[in-house]
């Protein structure tokens, strides 16, 4: 049962490391005003979360992994085809965060499934 033992072993640290320090990032761009008080809230809440790249920039666009926008923005054109949509609503509740979350989340997981 040694090669059990070690494997079980190796998959428990590599699972603390990527939660401590992870690797594989899941990028998101926020496509918002930013003059509402949600807006900071959002942002402190993604860079709070250790595996999500936020950003706010156009430029980025192009290889997000999601995309959180208002519905009174129009998006650029360079958007990745296969980014997740996530609609922001400026009144966000907890409901709303945990929809998000649990996107953010498995999108996380997928990621590095895909690399291992």
């Amino acid at each position: 049962m040694r090669d059990e033992i070690v494997s079980g072993l190796y998959n428990v640290l590599r699972q603390v490391v990527q939660r401590m320090a992870p690797t594989i990032l899941v990028k998101v761009v926020v496509v918002s005003e930013q003059s509402f008080l949600g807006y900071f809230d959002l942002m402190m809440s993604l860079k709070n979360i250790r595996y999500v790249k936020a950003s706010h920039d156009d430029a980025d666009l192009a290889d997000a992994d999601m995309v959180i926008s208002t519905s009174s923005i129009s998006l650029a054109n360079k958007v990745n085809p296969d980014a997740v949509m996530f609609k922001w609503n400026q009144n966000a509740d907890s409901d709303h965060y945990g929809r998000l979350y649990g996107l953010l989340r498995e999108l996380w997981l997928q990621k590095s499934s895909d690399c291992d």
